[in-house]
């Protein structure tokens, strides 16, 4: 007895061999510096603002003694704030508040974000610029590399802050030998270069000649139109 033959199909995708996985290259200091610079504007793009800041009966006290207080205020995400009045009567130690820097005696002080979160999208220009004992460049990249950045991409946008500010030839220079100007410039790229939603400036010009005010004014006036600086607190202007 012959039985007869079956044809079988074996279908395509059977047939078919595995491709091999191809393993992806390397990626650089840079390039991953890049990736999560980009990942992180990606993640404030979608973020909430951390703007209003609010005050309730802020009061801060030293040794027994008022600093002032105690202040209502809130502060939204557009224009810009400026704080007066005389000499003792609390402007830096009501900003120092604001940033954090200080803890209010009584009353509250609170972000619509978290304060962890807020901490980090803003930023504090000291009447007396701080200069670190490094080069100009390191000195303006500082906040990018504490924050993840890589150093190659952590210097080239350094650089990039560096040229907008006026120190674009003095990169390599040390920072504590610059004049009183060029380190409130040094220190207006530092706290520019990360974006900050909320920049407070305590007098940044208090300590300058004219030319030098004047070139600190157009910094801040062309960071302002340009949309990297919100509401900004000088004591002077």
């Amino acid at each position: 007895m012959t039985l007869p033959r079956r044809s079988t199909t074996i279908p395509d995708h059977e047939l078919a061999f595995p491709r091999p996985a191809i393993p992806e290259p390397p990626r650089s200091p840079a390039r991953t510096g890049r990736i999560l610079a980009n990942a992180r504007l990606a993640a404030r793009i979608l973020t909430a603002s951390i703007l209003p800041l609010r005050l309730e009966g802020a009061e801060l006290r030293r040794r027994g003694v008022r600093l002032f207080g105690p202040v209502d205020l809130e502060i939204g995400p557009e224009g810009a704030t400026v704080v007066i009045g005389p000499n003792g009567s609390g402007k830096t130690s009501l900003l120092r508040l604001m940033h954090g820097l200080e803890r209010a005696t009584r009353g509250r002080v609170t972000w619509t974000a978290p304060a962890d979160e807020a901490r980090t999208r803003q930023a504090y220009v000291f009447q007396t610029p701080i200069a670190m004992r490094r080069r100009v460049v390191d000195n303006i990249a500082y906040p990018l590399l504490v924050h993840g950045v890589g150093r190659a991409e952590a210097r080239g946008r350094a650089a990039e802050w560096a040229a907008k500010v006026g120190l674009g030839d003095m990169l390599e220079r040390p920072a504590p030998v610059l004049s009183g100007g060029e380190k409130q410039k040094l220190a207006l790229a530092r706290a520019l270069i990360r974006s900050p939603e909320i920049l407070f400036l305590d007098e940044p010009c208090a300590n300058l000649d004219g030319r030098a005010t004047r070139e600190i004014e157009a910094i801040l006036a062309t960071a302002r139109d340009g949309g990297v600086l919100a509401p900004g607190y000088d004591a002077e202007l």
